[in-house]
């Protein structure tokens, strides 16, 4: 009997819920405890603010789903899993998507530092204490059913074909960034101020040269937290594969559900569908060319 099929189906969908109604509690919770944002943000339109129990309630239950997913599937469930599950997680979801915010800060008035960091704390403490919580709930509780072992991350699995996927990364970001993002007049105007719409060629000379150089370097952080994230995953290559994608194209976008007062619905929503699939094609080839194998 495996990790998979040690719960009946019931436990599995009744410690879900309770782990959806933690989710929520911890998200709530931790955001209202965090220190006021300085410069103070704008309010959200009546529209959209109504909008928004719905939204949360959806980006919760993404979140439950893909963390249900990955626990589940996980080499050993243990709690040393959980912290670095949860440390993976925080990178890949929190420090390279606000990386990206500070690089276009210009396009974010209210975005200080201070907010930034207020963001970063966050999300760290609700992972933090929702990542554990899920190992607690949904492993097994007999030793036979799982390993026991305690885990440890191993080594990262560099390989020189990083410098060359990490090139392939700023390709998948400035070309579904073009063709799915950048085509949404409402995104053209909140960066540049014009809706104006040059061709893929033109767009990429007018391109700052160390944006490319940054996002290589966040190609590069994805594959380090990727190859972290395999060795959770080891002789399981399908199963990361589905958990690379399930973060990267779910996970990840389903943050951009919810209304908030930096970024009008328009702009969300062509970021949503550019993240949705870029981080399907990027998921994939992390998921087969970044597997670490068990040795020994």
């Amino acid at each position: 009997m495996n990790n998979r099929q040690s719960l009946s189906r019931w436990k599995l969908l009744t410690r879900a819920g309770l782990l959806l109604i933690l989710n929520g509690l911890t998200f709530v919770v931790v955001n209202a405890l965090m220190p006021s944002f300085r410069p103070a943000f704008p309010t959200i339109p009546a529209g959209e603010a109504a909008q928004l129990p719905v939204f949360l309630l959806v980006y919760l239950l993404i979140r439950t789903a893909v963390l249900v997913y990955l626990i589940r599937h996980l080499s050993s469930p243990t709690y040393g899993s959980a912290v670095w599950l949860a440390l993976i997680l925080f990178g890949l979801e929190t420090v390279l998507m606000q990386l990206e915010t500070i690089w276009f800060r210009s396009a974010f008035p209210a975005l200080s530092y201070r907010n930034v960091g207020i963001f970063l704390m966050s999300s760290l403490l609700e992972k933090a204490i929702i990542v554990p919580i899920a190992v607690w709930l949904l492993r097994p509780k007999t030793s036979q059913t799982t390993s026991t072992q305690p885990f440890t991350p191993g080594v990262i699995g560099w390989h020189r074909s990083w410098l060359l996927l990490a090139l392939v990364y700023v390709c998948i970001y400035f070309l579904l960034g073009y063709l799915i993002a950048w085509q949404s007049p409402s995104l053209r105007q909140f960066y540049t101020g014009s809706t104006r719409l040059d061709g893929f060629l033109t767009h990429m000379l007018d391109v700052d040269p160390w944006l490319i150089l940054f996002q290589y370097g966040r190609g590069l952080g994805w594959l380090v937290l990727a190859s972290l994230l395999s060795h959770l995953f080891t002789n399981h290559r399908k199963l990361f594969q589905i958990s690379i994608v399930l973060i990267g194209a779910v996970l990840i976008p389903g943050a951009l559900l919810l209304p908030n007062p930096l970024m009008p619905e328009p702009v969300r929503y062509a970021h949503l569908w550019e993240l949705v699939s870029s981080g399907t094609l990027w998921g994939w080839l992390l998921g087969r060319y970044v597997h670490v194998k068990q040795m020994g």
